[in-house]
């Protein structure tokens, strides 16, 4: 059995449930605890046979980078608390999702065929071989900017925000209890990684994948916002919700900060600061 850290009572107290094993599960306990009004599936398991059911497909996080050489200095920005608010705001399945394309609109994974050029269009990985991909309803809006081509589906007519209360009081602890700061986040972090994990807790793969869908959404609608108002200019590297844009002024780092849209609260974005191009010797 794992031993208490030396916060254990302190988490005790601030969140309201027990620190149990790690601050991942811990976090999973007290997410749990706040689901009263209707609980969701919070396995997505065969109990008869303890077959797991399993994604369409895996989606991973944004990261790409250009092959451009630099011109000026790179400036980079982070999302706050990216995963956080994208669990606080994406709406989830309550139970298993069902294949088939019933709904253009509905909450689910929507498999996709599309040109590479243009899901570089939309900061997107190119397609399989195939010419096609997997994403979730939270894409959506951003496809009608490109030609594409809705193939499959699986997806669920009951949905809603199921984490938005855990979420909202877990971004409010990490304001009130500064001490607890970094086991907080290290336990929402690992919360999320353990939704795609066969553990006793907690599966739902879907939710890891649609959290993560919203967050690249809303990274690559600001990406957009930036392209679209300062004549063309694309990122020059993009790692899951750190963006670093080549400028060649301090005046243009900060008209792109504002079409980022810096703010203070989660899920806005936050200046992290200017580095140069190393100069091969």
């Amino acid at each position: 059995m794992t031993d208490r850290p030396d916060y254990a009572a302190v988490w005790d107290t601030a969140v309201g449930t027990p620190w149990t094993l790690t601050d991942g599960v811990s976090a999973v306990v007290a997410m749990k605890s706040m689901s009263r009004n209707k609980q969701p599936t919070w396995q997505l398991v065969n109990r008869n046979s303890m077959e797991y059911w399993e994604p369409p497909a895996p989606l991973h996080d944004l990261k790409w980078r250009s092959r451009h050489k630099i011109r000026g200095t790179l400036h980079r920005w982070d999302m706050r608390a990216a995963y956080l608010n994208a669990a606080a705001l994406v709406d989830l399945p309550y139970g298993p999702l069902r294949r088939g394309l019933f709904s253009d609109t509905a909450v689910g994974y929507y498999q996709i065929r599309i040109t590479t050029a243009q899901a570089r269009e939309l900061h997107l990985p190119a397609p399989d071989r195939k010419g096609v991909m997997w994403v979730t309803h939270s894409m959506l809006p951003l496809l009608t900017l490109v030609r594409h081509e809705l193939i499959d589906s699986w997806q669920t007519a009951e949905s809603g925000r199921i984490l938005r209360s855990w979420a909202e009081y877990w971004r409010d602890l990490l304001v009130v209890h500064p001490t607890l700061r970094v086991p907080l986040k290290r336990g929402y972090a690992e919360a999320f990684g353990l939704m795609g994990a066969k553990t006793t807790g907690i599966y739902r793969p879907d939710w890891r994948h649609m959290i993560i869908d919203r967050v690249r959404a809303s990274l690559i609608y600001r990406l957009q916002r930036v392209e679209s108002f300062h004549c063309g200019l694309r990122p020059f590297k993009v790692d899951v919700d750190s963006v670093w844009y080549d400028l060649p002024d301090e005046l243009r780092r900060h008209t792109v900060g504002e079409t980022l849209g810096v703010g203070d609260r989660i899920g806005q974005m936050r200046y992290e600061g200017s580095e140069q191009p190393k100069v091969k010797r």
